[in-house]
């Protein structure tokens, strides 16, 4: 049987829970303001923490992260809005601060998102129902 998930219902509580695991990591930045991965690695059996672990450890910009901050908070303040659940990955954006990062997907998949096709293009979908 699979262990549900308490996943955050508030705005509040999702940035609560990235801050919480980014702030459990060892964090660098390098001269241009961006996260770089320490060589002191925080272990965790959190799934989430390991999940951002991974994601911020691709040197990212603070911008990229704000960006998937942003994309899950829409969510969690508009969550019958289903542009805001549909996530097209070939966006330049989102190419640049998920799809092609280590641990985007995951970190998504980790949100209850599916990879579906359409048209061509591929969507990162969820459904309402991991806020209710």
């Amino acid at each position: 049987m699979m262990e549900r998930r308490v996943l955050p219902r508030s705005e509040d509580e999702v940035f609560e829970r990235v801050e919480s695991c980014l702030s459990n990591l060892v964090r660098n930045d390098d001269d241009n303001g961006n996260l770089v991965e320490s060589e002191v690695f925080v272990e965790s059996n959190n799934e989430l923490e390991i999940f951002v672990g991974d994601y911020v450890s691709e040197n990212l910009s603070e911008e990229s992260v704000d960006i998937v901050l942003k994309l899950l908070m829409n969510i969690v303040k508009e969550p019958e809005n289903a542009k805001f659940r549909k996530i097209r990955l070939s966006h330049p954006k989102i190419k640049e601060v998920v799809a092609k990062v280590s641990g985007g997907i995951e970190l998504l998949r980790f949100f209850l998102f599916e990879l579906k096709e359409e048209k061509g293009e591929t969507y990162a979908l969820t459904e309402v129902k991991w806020l209710l």
